[in-house]
C-alpha cells in the first residue's frame, strides 16, 4: 500500500492543484486522484493496475498527464520525493503473458 499524505501535506498541495485551473474535478476527489498517482508511483505499475478504491484509471492517467503538461507537478513531486508514474500510451493495454502467443515470432 501506498503512502497516505497527511492531512498538512494535502493542505500544502492542494491549493497548488486548484490555482493551476487545470482540471475540473472538486477538491475530495482531487485528493483521491493524487492519492492514486502515489500509488501508481510507489508500486511501479500502469494506471490500468489501478485498485478500484481509487477513481477510473483513465480519469487519474488524465489528471495526471494535464498536471505534468502544465508543469504543476513535476514541483510537488520533487517536493514529496515522489518518482514519476510508470507511462502508458493512451489507448494500448498491458501485455499479459496469455497474449504473448498471438505476437508474431522474432524474424
Amino acid at each position: 500500500m501506498a503512502r497516505q499524505l497527511t492531512g498538512r501535506e494535502w493542505e500544502l498541495i492542494r491549493p497548488v492543484l486548484v490555482e493551476a485551473k487545470v482540471s475540473c474535478y472538486r477538491d475530495p476527489r482531487l485528493r483521491s486522484i493524487f492519492d492514486a498517482l502515489l500509488w501508481v508511483s510507489e508500486n511501479h505499475v500502469s494506471w490500468s493496475q489501478l485498485p478500484a478504491i481509487y477513481p477510473p484509471y483513465s480519469t487519474c492517467y488524465g489528471a495526471y498527464y494535464r498536471w505534468r503538461e502544465s508543469g504543476v507537478i513535476q514541483p510537488i513531486m520533487t517536493m514529496f520525493d515522489i518518482a514519476a508514474p510508470v507511462a502508458q500510451p493512451a489507448g494500448r493495454k498491458p501485455k499479459h503473458e496469455a497474449n504473448k502467443r498471438f505476437e508474431a515470432a522474432p524474424a
